[in-house]
Parts: structure tokens; sequence; C-alpha cells
């Protein structure tokens, strides 16, 4: 295995990755005895719950488990957990309604504003970055339009603009209709 050279002790790695993982189905574990996992409940019970209809349903039991991590984590180490573990709940999981979801994380003690406004910051930031580059590709394609009503060659504008030949073609398709 080519992965082993990666690592400064091979012969840890290969008996560490040379083992036969044992998977864990967290969906037949009822939550009461995901509690007594500690701060890894946390992760499992939103592991089996981040598919639900609507996780927000299940707030109430969210808290407890996000209390339990805090208890047994340090204050640091609980925060950026939690913060982790909601941003991926607001990525992946179904909310119906996630200004409501968002409203009932705020009024958990431990997460209040400190973690809803970094994962906010976050969520700014992507959002900033898919702007940024949804302007970027609309210039590109008007420099490209404006390429084609000089007569310049499609390969040429296409090495300019990083724009495919077929995006440059549906471009001027689009520009003959109007």
């Amino acid at each position: 295995m080519l992965i082993l050279y990666l690592f400064t002790d091979r012969n840890f790695a290969e008996q560490t990755l040379g083992r036969p993982a044992h998977l864990v189905d967290v969906t037949i574990i009822p939550n009461e005895d995901l509690k007594k996992h500690n701060a890894v409940g946390l992760l499992e019970f939103v592991q089996k719950h981040v598919r639900d209809p609507d996780i927000s349903l299940i707030i109430q039991e969210l808290t407890q488990f996000i209390t339990n991590a805090c208890n047994y984590l340090g204050s640091n180490e609980s925060l950026l957990y939690i913060e982790s573990t909601l941003y991926y709940i607001m990525q992946v999981g179904n909310v119906k309604n996630l200004h409501e979801l968002i409203k009932q994380l705020e009024a958990i003690p431990v997460v209040g504003e400190k973690v809803m406004g970094s994962i906010a910051r976050k969520f700014e930031e992507e959002g900033l970055a898919k702007g940024k580059a949804a302007g970027l590709a609309e210039g590109k394609k008007k420099m490209a339009v404006s390429m084609l009503a000089e007569g310049l060659d499609i390969n040429l504008i296409s090495k300019i603009t990083k724009l495919t030949i077929n995006e440059i073609n549906d471009l001027k398709t689009q520009q003959h209709s109007n």
C-alpha cells in the first residue's frame, strides 16, 4: 500500500490500516444508550438523525447531547466541537425551517451567540465565495461575447477566457437569437 509511505512509523500504520474496520450502525442504538457515550454521543446522535425529515423536531434531545459534550470536554474544545457539529447539521441535515432551528439553537446556553455567530460567518464566507465565482464566470462570458462581436477566432477566445468551445458556441447561438 502506497499510503503507508506517508507515515513516519510504517509498522504502526500497517498494523492500524491493515486490520478490518468494525462499523457500527448507530441507527439501531437507542438514544438513551448514546447519551452514555459522553462527547462522542453527540456525533453519534447527529449521524443517526441528520437525515430525519426535519432535524429541528429533535432539538430538545440535541440540547441534552450538546450539554453532555460540554460537560465532558473543556470549554475551548467543546465550542469547536459543537460549532463543527451544528455547521454539519445545517449543511447536510434536513431542516424545514432554518430560521426557526437557528433560534432554537441560540436558546441553548452553551451554544448562544458565540457559536452561532461563528457559523453565520462561515455561511457568509461561502456565500461571498460563490458570488465571486459567479461574477467571474459572468465576466468571462461577457468578454467572450465582446470578442465574438469583434470577430475573433473561437479557439483564441477559448484560450483567453478559459471557456470551452461548446460554451462559446452556446454564447454565439444566444447572441444570434437575441
